[in-house]
């Protein structure tokens, strides 16, 4: 410890909540006598919140300060993004609004390494790792990141997800799959049921690189795979032939229920009106969202699978 002639703090105690929290001494300009006034605000303020009081070498209380996670005021908005669902819709929506992570591909995140570009796959980090992932977003005034290949395949702890406004988008199954299915592989629109027997891992690459180069390996995506919503949901998009059961499917909805902050039915627009609490200043007017136009393309097209004949292998999406 220094003295240079002013007030010096050499002592960091918590003021609400009892946990430790290290701070580099530093000096400060109050003066003591107004400790008894500085401590009463301070413990006011800390109520809720993880405030410290700064004391002198004498224990006066000279400050007061909150932690830096105390210090934030707005959660980073996690889409998790189905295919063919309204996704790309919502995304172009918050971007209107809010800041995406830059460098990214359809708003996936990205790093740059290099000549290489990488998805950044933090759905595959453990609690540690995610922390520090929302820890840069946040220090990086980043509002919104999207997962499109997958979900958390590992519980998340509830102090993760309090960091975090998780949403997503809902369509019909079938009117989802019809749609994919004209998108990504129009060839197969006669016989989708060959389509649904294809294993991508290739594809996603291409998808996840664009023109640049990727060195960071293959996975699948499931998105043409019986019960997709469950299979995402469950963080199993890249198990392309584990087939789900009532197992999967609770922790599905236990996790809508628990982690969830929006949940958007493409075909209710009425559900869209709670996007208003996440976007500061949206109002969608009972529209739903505004639609993409690749969205528009596919709604004529008629696939030889009934719908019926299509929840008999998908009636988990369908709960």
């Amino acid at each position: 410890m220094s003295n240079q002639g002013d007030t010096t703090v050499t002592d960091v105690s918590p003021a609400c909540q009892g946990n430790h929290c290290d701070v580099k001494p530093r000096r400060t300009s109050f003066d003591i006598t107004s400790g008894l006034i500085l401590a009463i605000v301070c413990s006011v303020v800390a109520l809720g919140s993880k405030l410290y009081m700064l004391r002198d070498d004498e224990g006066s209380v000279v400050g007061c300060e909150l932690t830096k996670k105390a210090q934030r005021k707005k959660k980073v908005i996690v889409f998790l993004h189905f295919h063919k669902a309204g996704g790309t819709s919502m995304l172009k929506t918050l971007n209107q609004h809010l800041t995406p992570w830059k460098p990214n591909r359809n708003f996936n995140p990205w790093r740059e390494y290099g000549e290489e570009n990488r998805l950044i796959e933090f759905w595959k980090y453990n609690s540690t790792e995610l922390q520090g992932y929302l820890d840069e977003l946040i220090d990086n005034n980043i509002d919104f990141v999207s997962t499109e290949w997958n979900f958390f395949r590992d519980p998340l702890p509830k102090s993760i997800v309090d960091q975090m406004d998780l949403i997503t988008t809902f369509r019909n199954p079938y009117e989802r799959f019809r749609s994919n299915v004209f998108f990504e592989a129009e060839e197969y629109a006669d016989h989708p049921e060959d389509w649904v027997n294809l294993d991508f891992d290739g594809h996603s690459v291409r998808r996840q690189c664009g023109e640049g180069v990727c060195k960071s390996g293959k996975f699948h995506v499931n998105y043409n795979k019986p019960n997709y919503y469950v299979q995402m949901m469950n963080g199993l998009a890249d198990v392309p032939h584990l087939k789900m059961n009532n197992t999967h499917l609770e922790v599905a909805k236990q996790r809508l229920q628990e982690w969830f902050k929006g949940i958007f039915i493409l075909e209710q627009p009425e559900t869209f009106s709670a996007l208003g609490d996440i976007i500061p200043g949206y109002n969608p007017n009972g529209q739903g969202l505004p639609k993409h136009s690749r969205d528009n393309s596919q709604n004529k097209h008629t696939i030889p699978l009934s719908e019926d004949e299509f929840r008999e292998e998908n009636d988990l999406d369908y709960q």
